[in-house]
């Protein structure tokens, strides 16, 4: 009893052999026995961040809430695992490692995933789904939006109204943005215009063409959300692209031609996009550009990944700060446009905004949609507690991120067509 009051001891601290037996001693004593959900890793190409944030909320919660059982993917990524940090802490040698998603289920029981490598969403979380299982998936959920509406649809059921899928998007909750959007409900004069220049990591890039995943999904999706959360919901867009024959590596590629009807829109299965250039017009009437790419062409050093543009002077986002700059010359009040009012962010997160990083908060959120689905230590595999409605921000999470890829797509679209195409309204 004296260790179930002690606000300093971690049940997941004991030796694996007695923690079911202590749990059971809990009951008798009066203690409440610490629940515990079973996860699976679906690839680890992100593995390291999701692992080390799940030990983080244990130790928040000080007890091994979250309980790793399985891993898929080919053994020798697998062994990687057991070279983090977090590798004792969260007995990643005992997990079983899988080879295919059949396997996975043949020989383990579990209660949610998650996939850490982004392209797997389309073909592994329907089978996921269907078995009820909760899914936290790395962006993008799908390549196209109609792809992403009907993975959304299965994911989700009425009475109670849950929802099975939490996508992994960390730009809502960067520090930054907040501090922007602070900064643009300043009185230092009206914004008229946002610049954003963004590349992913060449690593990544190569892993993700392969799959479809152009500069448009990766990195662009994630700045889509900042200026959505920072100027409003986007109504028409223009957009050209640059598909590179060759990497870095090789030499400095020369653009092909652009390509037209790749998966993204059915048709060619031309290589997706590596550099993507366009121009976003707001519902309030300020103008966005994005200038993205995977891999190719080295990115301009020293400019800022995002600059707003305000008649006192700019805000610059660059290395993780938001700097303010000065204009050479006062913009005469009467010349300025209508003043621009940042949309208001609300929000129904109960954790701390300025406590937790990014990643954390998305496991604050993946702990609260699988909470009806954890279990206690001396509860029976086959016992299964009443279906809960989920938490409506893991709602506002999966619509955020189809509105994303509804504003992505029509910059796809523009693609073809060359001229401006107004952003798909979702009815979800």
């Amino acid at each position: 009893k004296a260790f179930v009051e002690d606000p300093e001891m971690n049940l997941s601290d004991l030796p694996t052999g007695i923690i079911k037996d202590f749990s059971v001693r809990c009951e008798e004593v009066g203690g409440a026995p610490r629940k515990h959900v079973r996860l699976v890793l679906i690839g680890c190409g992100k593995a390291a961040q999701h692992i080390a944030a799940m030990s983080r909320y244990n130790d928040r919660v000080r007890s091994d809430f979250f309980r790793l059982v399985a891993v898929l993917d080919a053994p020798e990524q697998a062994a990687l695992l057991s070279d983090l940090p977090e590798a004792s802490k969260l007995r990643l040698g005992d997990c079983l490692v899988c080879a295919s998603l059949e396997e996975l289920f043949e020989k383990t029981d579990f209660d949610a995933a998650v996939l850490a490598s982004p392209g797997d969403c389309e073909k592994v979380l329907p089978a996921l789904v269907n078995r009820k299982k909760f899914v936290l998936t790395e962006s993008p959920l799908a390549s196209s939006l109609e792809a992403a509406l009907k993975l959304t649809r299965l994911s989700r059921q009425k009475e109670p109204s849950v929802q099975r899928v939490l996508v992994s998007e960390l730009a809502e909750y960067w520090t930054e943005l907040q501090r922007l959007a602070d900064a643009l409900a300043s009185d230092d004069g009206p914004a008229f215009a946002c610049q954003v220049v963004a590349s992913c990591e060449e690593e990544e890039a190569m892993r993700l063409l392969p799959l479809g995943i152009g500069s448009m999904l990766v990195p662009g999706l994630q700045w889509l959300r900042v200026v959505r959360q920072l100027f409003g919901p986007v109504d028409e867009v223009v957009g050209m692209e640059l598909v590179l024959n060759s990497t870095v590596a090789e030499g400095t590629p020369a653009p092909s031609t652009p390509s037209h009807g790749r998966s993204w829109l059915g048709g060619s299965k031309q290589q997706p996009e590596t550099v993507a250039a366009c121009v976003l017009r707001h519902r309030q009437g300020l103008v966005s550009s994005l200038r993205l790419q995977s891999c190719g062409l080295p990115q301009p050093q020293l400019q800022p990944q995002l600059v707003v543009n305000r008649m006192k002077g700019d805000l610059c986002l660059q290395d993780g700060e938001v700097r303010f700059s000065s204009p050479q010359v006062e913009a005469a009040p009467a010349e300025a446009s209508k003043d621009f009012v940042p949309p208001k962010r609300s929000s129904t997160r109960s954790f701390d905004a300025e406590a937790l990083g990014p990643v954390d908060k998305i496991w604050e959120l993946f702990a609260k949609q699988v909470m009806p689905v954890a279990r206690e230590v001396s509860q029976q595999a086959e016992e299964t507690s009443p279906e809960e409605p989920t938490p409506v921000e893991i709602f506002q999470n999966l619509d955020a991120h189809l509105q994303d890829i509804a504003v992505a797509e029509a910059v796809r679209a523009s693609f073809l067509t060359k001229r401006f195409e107004t952003v798909r309204s979702l009815q979800i």
